[in-house]
């Protein structure tokens, strides 16, 4: 019993705790919001007081300043890379528009089929021969149509019986029909003038714009790739089907070129020219220990190195095939001049 009681008083202790933290007049209230919260990031534990300045931390100091610019290839490799990533979305953006196209198109063609399967309204030949004929004609066997008239056995015996008001219901079901089947088919023609036109006007004039940025590149080949799908896209009338099965995986096949070039031709030029510059930069920056006492700019094991005018154009004769080392030389005889 003991124990008992004693849980019982722990439980009640508890639920009296739990309901302080909302009694705004109690001490616990929220557990003493009194307290200030640091928000200033001022207060730091022990053991993460080393990696207080984590903003410096996040650069290296060891590593070189990155260029502002790694030369005019590299940038207009950036550019194209750019440009590849918007022709990506771009191309994609063909799909929505012509999809509600394509799906407009689809409900039209079946409201059209629904309209050629509906009964025929009657004709007012029908009409006019129920209107003045009798209301019964008696006939024992079946002598050949009767307009306005159906031949079965009734009320009257067997014979032929009146369809005024079976056609009048007939007209009055087609009349509502049709201007129903009007309707439908006036908010699908606006359905699909209105895709049509977005998509016209922005996401095949979006793609057009993109697509330039492959001209004159090795990419090229893409633009009558991209205006084939254009083509196929306006010319209206296209099934779902062949939006699916055709159209759909050309478009597919496009994108993938454009992502493969943005994302591994493009993006391994971009990397090697940064790095290429790197490393160029990095060369030239590095002192040439007794280059300034060189009066020829020449050093070798801390010994100047002064050629004459004779040796010079020997020397020049020698590397007449090698430009690189020519143009090499020739800067470092001006600079001794």
């Amino acid at each position: 019993m003991g124990s008992l009681a004693q849980q019982a008083a722990d439980m009640l202790a508890s639920d009296e705790g739990f309901r302080n933290q909302f009694d705004r007049d109690h001490p616990d209230f929220h557990g003493d919001v009194a307290r200030a919260v640091d928000t200033g990031g001022s207060r730091v534990p022990e053991w993460g007081k080393a990696h207080t300045n984590w903003k410096e931390l996040a650069v290296r100091e060891d590593e070189d300043a990155p260029l502002e610019s790694y030369g005019p290839e590299w940038e207009a490799a950036v550019a194209l890379r750019d440009s590849m990533g918007e022709l990506k979305k771009a191309v994609q953006g063909l799909c929505a528009p012509l999809e509600a196209v394509v799906k407009a198109q689809e409900k039209l063609n079946g409201l059209e089929a629904l309209i050629k399967a509906q009964e025929a309204p009657p004709s007012a030949e029908e009409l006019a021969a129920a209107k003045e004929g009798p209301e019964f004609i008696a006939a024992e066997a079946f002598d050949g149509a009767k307009p306005g008239f159906a031949f079965k056995t009734g009320e009257q015996g067997v014979g032929y019986y009146n369809q005024e008001a079976v056609l009048q219901k007939q007209l009055t079901a087609a009349t509502r029909a049709e201007k129903a089947n009007a309707r439908k088919r006036k908010a699908l023609d606006k359905q699909i003038a209105s895709c049509t036109t977005k998509l016209e006007s922005t996401a095949v004039t979006t793609l057009r714009e993109r697509m330039c940025c492959v001209d004159g590149t090795e990419f090229k080949r893409l633009r009558p790739k991209m205006e084939k799908l254009i083509t196929e896209a306006l010319a209206g009338g296209m099934s779902q089907q062949h939006y699916r099965e055709k159209w759909s995986v050309g478009l597919k096949r496009v994108t993938e070129e454009i992502f493969r070039a943005f994302s591994v031709t493009m993006l391994a030029r971009v990397k090697d020219l940064k790095t290429k510059a790197t490393a160029a930069a990095a060369t030239h920056d590095a002192p040439a220990a007794g280059k300034e006492n060189s009066p020829s700019g020449v050093e070798e094991e801390g010994v100047a190195l002064t050629l004459s005018a004779e040796q010079v154009a020997t020397l020049k004769g020698l590397l007449a095939a090698n430009e690189k080392a020519l143009s090499y030389l020739c800067q470092l005889e001006g600079g001794g001049g």
